[in-house]
């Protein structure tokens, strides 16, 4: 009776092995997704000054933005007390997890595709996503950054020039004590004038008027 059983049992087990394995469950796993990495820098979510920032005065359909341009963040942000003010505004179907530079995470809700914006006369177009911003009312980061590359930029001076349909444009940033309207009325004044020949012209003047 013991090797009756036997060899029952050595039937199944053949049986169980000489089973042909679907080819579906022979595939390999799907990778998941690749999750975005967005972050936002120190300077912008403690409005302490970083070494590689500009600080602008800009407007977003009407509205004046308070903006910080900021190398050490990879997306472009606006402030959420902005939302409501703002046409075009549409829900996230997937939250954005944001990692702050103090490896907190702060979550996205909101976005603004094809957002016009403005910086000293200049136009400008970026789909931006929403973020309690504490200290400024918007941050731009690497994305806008490397669409108007190369670009020369002085961080110490505070001053960038950028490729501007077809030509080139200087954006000055601004300087303490020095209202921003008045930096730029200076830089005016200057170009129209005596700047190639005066010798204590500002540095991005010549560099703009050498390309």
């Amino acid at each position: 009776v013991a090797t009756a059983q036997l060899h029952a049992m050595e039937e199944v087990w053949s049986l169980l092995v000489d089973e042909e394995v679907p080819e579906s469950d022979l595939s390999p796993p799907e990778p998941a997704p690749e999750q975005l990495f967005v972050t936002i820098s120190k300077s912008a979510w403690t409005g302490s000054t970083g070494r590689q920032t500009l600080k602008l005065n800009g407007s977003i359909q009407i509205h004046p933005l308070l903006i910080l341009i900021d190398s050490g963040s990879s997306h472009t942000f606006l402030n959420d007390q902005l939302r409501p003010h703002l046409q075009g505004v549409t829900s996230m179907a997937s939250t954005l997890q944001v990692q702050v530079a103090n490896g907190a995470m702060v979550t996205c809700h909101y976005k603004l595709l094809q957002a016009q914006w403005q910086i000293q006369n200049c136009s400008f177009t970026s789909d931006v996503s929403f973020l309690p911003l504490p200290y400024y009312d918007m941050v731009v980061g690497m994305d806008w950054l490397e669409s108007f590359s190369p670009m020369r930029v002085d961080w110490a001076q505070k001053w960038l020039i950028i490729p501007y349909q077809g030509s080139s444009v200087l954006l000055q940033g601004n300087t303490p004590g020095v209202p921003a309207d008045t930096m730029i009325e200076l830089l005016f004044m200057e170009s129209v004038s005596s700047v190639g020949s005066s010798p204590d012209s500002h540095p991005a003047i010549q560099a703009l008027l050498q390309q």
